[in-house]
């Protein structure tokens, strides 16, 4: 799918009350079956979504994602939420966005505010101007390059809940992830819609810069 969803509310895609089922994303776009599709979203609000509010995935896909608000349950321990995914092969832009309330108080995974996820060929995107706060992990590059700048990760024990895995910014090459968070992924069918584990293929020569941020 291609196209542009603009100045939307999106909100309550959960069940009642919120569980650990791995389903309820604000908003899913995905593009694999071979044609190159683009899509704007921008100027969005996305609140009351299970478990993750944005996914833009696959690799024929490139994506600029600018000036939307995500706000997650804030810490819960029945999921690991994420609140901006970009998975999957998909390139392009997050841009200005603002997140927050995404953590989780169980055991062996984190949540993630801004998460890049990469197990295909190397690709690159821009993280820039974003405001993360109460997040457990702030922004999450995994195995993919780019740039992540001029962004202000705001966290801590006490808007997170948790000490458990509290970080601002992770730039990770792949192979054994530093830090257990949960992309979503598509399955065949709506039913086995699930999220899954970090890949631990061989690392591919990549490269990420971090510039001018501002962590708390």
């Amino acid at each position: 799918a291609g196209g542009s969803v603009e100045n939307c509310t999106i909100k309550d895609i959960r069940n009642t009350p919120l569980d650990g089922i791995q389903a309820g994303v604000g908003v899913l776009v995905n593009a694999t079956a071979g044609t190159p599709r683009t899509m704007l979203f921008t100027g969005n609000t996305v609140t009351g979504f299970q478990k993750t509010g944005t996914v833009f995935t696959g690799a024929n896909l490139t994506a600029t994602i600018q000036g939307n608000s995500v706000t997650g349950a804030g810490p819960i321990p029945v999921t690991a939420q994420n609140g901006i995914q970009v998975s999957y092969g998909t390139q392009g832009s997050i841009l200005e966005n603002t997140v927050s309330g995404i953590s989780y108080t169980g055991a062996n995974w984190a949540a993630t505010g801004i998460l890049l996820y990469n197990d295909t060929s190397p690709v690159n995107v821009t993280t820039a101007r974003n405001t993360v706060s109460a997040a457990q992990v702030g922004i999450y590059y995994y195995s993919l390059g780019g740039t992540i700048e001029e962004n202000t990760v705001t966290s801590g024990a006490a808007a997170a809940g948790t000490t458990s895995y509290l970080t601002g910014i992770v730039a990770d090459p792949g192979a054994d992830p530093r830090i257990p968070v949960q992309p979503f992924e598509i399955g065949q069918a709506p039913a086995q819609m699930a999220d899954r584990p970090m890949s631990t293929a061989g690392t591919m020569a990549i490269v990420a810069t971090l510039h001018r941020n501002t962590v708390t």
